[in-house]
């Protein structure tokens, strides 16, 4: 039933802002590619920096699309998402999606070591909790494109803020504005051998889990990097 104060705006010729109540999200999903690519765009102007990204292994998310892509067509792939055959089934046929072509898509390894688990006894991993732990995205945002890069020690807390921003804002987004120690800082490890993870499987991995979630759970946040299912979407491989 409309309140007191609506009729008042119909009387007044006005139409109440949320007459039928607030509209209910269906599916929430943080994947960014422009949000990523205003960020790459940013670095590129730092020759040092960018040239640690290239050094890291990571030159391909240059070159990520600058695409805002709607909320339906991610609800639509995680519900035609056959968990148990790895395709994207549809009215035209069926997309076969695994590592490899999260490797085509975004150019990290489908091969290699497990990342480690995340230990809280650790005591680097308890480091970089304290390090990083207590930044929002923004201020993460702001701390990967202004910081300096004139000691190694500086070097190595960018690649540790770039790849945690990474996966922050693409490749395993999150609805807290702080990052997760349990799922982010096992990623930040080992900043030197990057290359010597499964990436492209552990961001496989994410992608199934966060659909199962959403399929058999009711989940409504996607925290994977849905970006890999809208590319296979569009036959791009």
């Amino acid at each position: 039933m409309p309140s007191s104060n609506d009729k008042e705006a119909w009387k007044k010729g006005g139409k109440p802002k949320n007459p039928t109540g607030p509209k209910l999200k269906s599916l929430d999903s943080r994947c960014s590619p422009s949000g990523l690519k205003k960020i790459m765009i940013e670095i590129e102007q730092d020759y040092l920096k960018i040239a640690e990204v290239i050094n890291m292994g990571f030159h391909d998310f240059q070159h990520i699309p600058d695409w805002f892509v709607k909320q339906e067509l991610f609800l639509h792939l995680a519900s035609k998402f056959d968990l148990e055959n790895n395709l994207i089934k549809d009215d035209v046929g069926s997309i076969e999606v695994d590592a490899s072509v999260v490797e085509r898509a975004i150019g990290l390894p489908s091969y290699g070591a497990d990342f480690p688990e995340y230990d809280p006894d650790n005591i680097h991993t308890a480091a970089l909790k304290l390090r990083w732990g207590p930044m929002t995205l923004t201020e993460l945002k702001i701390f990967v494109t202004k910081c300096p890069m004139n000691s190694n020690e500086a070097r190595r807390e960018f690649r540790e803020s770039f790849i945690l921003l990474l996966a922050k804002i693409f490749l395993y987004p999150t609805t807290n504005k702080f990052i997760s120690p349990e799922r982010h800082l096992p990623l930040v490890l080992d900043v030197v051998y990057t290359r010597k993870y499964n990436w492209s499987l552990q961001i496989f991995t994410w992608i199934k889990d966060s659909i199962r979630e959403f399929q058999r759970k009711g989940v409504k946040h996607l925290s994977s990097c849905m970006f890999i299912l809208v590319v296979s979407n569009l036959r791009l491989f």
